[in-house]
């Protein structure tokens, strides 16, 4: 079976978000996000979209900052009205299937986490 490049964005800041090769298919993102899972589009990154777990709320996940970021934005944090839970994988949408993460993009969003523009603020407070 054929795999895509593919970025992997963990809900524990202690770690690092990295690139990964995964299988094309439904099973091996299910096991990736430990569960069913849900499409979401990155705001931050037109042309690529994120896999999370469906029932990652209900099953009490952790926030993921930085995947709340990629998808609804840096400044979403000023008005915060939903956020990511959990591990979020990200693969590219560009054309009728999806493909491989782009090089550029991989080291984009890896940059992204070295600076911290992922992070929200200091003022920012999860319940």
């Amino acid at each position: 079976m054929k795999s895509l490049r593919a970025v992997i964005v963990p809900s524990d800041t202690t770690k690092r978000i990295h690139h990964l090769e995964v299988e094309k298919g439904l099973p091996p993102l299910q096991e990736l996000v430990g569960g069913y899972i849900e499409m979401v589009r990155l705001n931050a990154f037109p042309g690529l979209h994120g896999y999370i777990n469906e029932e990652g709320k209900l099953n009490g996940l952790p926030v993921n900052v930085r995947a709340t970021s990629l998808v609804y934005g840096r400044s979403c944090w000023d008005n915060l009205h939903d956020v990511i839970v959990g591990d979020m994988i990200v693969l590219s949408s560009r054309g009728p299937e999806e493909r491989s993460v782009k090089l550029d993009d991989i080291n984009e969003i890896l940059a992204l986490d070295y600076t911290g523009v992922l992070l929200p603020g200091p003022d920012v407070h999860l319940a």
